[in-house]
């Protein structure tokens, strides 16, 4: 019978609610979990992703090409939000940024900064401003 049960959510859906779920299964969105994927080796939220939906990894491309994005834009966009909240936490105001950045993954300083200069100024001036961006 058509139309009976819960409404499906997308395969896309499904894959990013899988790899927060990896990352975070506690739910207190803590990065400190001991293991090698707060680093972001081997792109860690694709391949929980996949993992958990048995996809292969040109099937998971095209999911996301089908939204008009690509799962390496997913992970970047991923990791540079929390760059930013933790260089926003007052918590981290004494650590050197390239620490916080290693931790998510963007090991190249001059890298991140050109990643993160896309949105108008440097992780320095956003620190040192406590400006919340998108």
């Amino acid at each position: 019978m058509i139309g009976v049960g819960p409404p499906r959510r997308s395969a896309v859906a499904k894959a990013r609610a899988a790899s927060k779920a990896a990352h975070d299964p506690d739910g207190e969105g803590s990065h400190e979990r001991g293991g090698r994927a707060e680093y972001g080796v081997e792109d860690a939220d694709a391949v929980a992703g996949r993992a958990a939906h048995y996809i292969s990894p040109r099937h998971l491309q095209k999911l996301f090409e089908a939204e008009g994005s690509t799962v390496t834009d997913w992970i970047r966009r991923r990791r540079l939000d929390h760059c930013r909240r933790e260089l926003l936490d007052p918590r981290n105001a004494g650590e050197p940024i390239s620490r916080i950045t290693a931790r998510w993954g963007l090991l190249d300083s001059s890298h991140f900064s050109r990643l993160f200069r896309a949105n108008g100024m440097s992780p320095r001036e956003f620190r040192s401003e406590g400006v919340v961006s998108a």
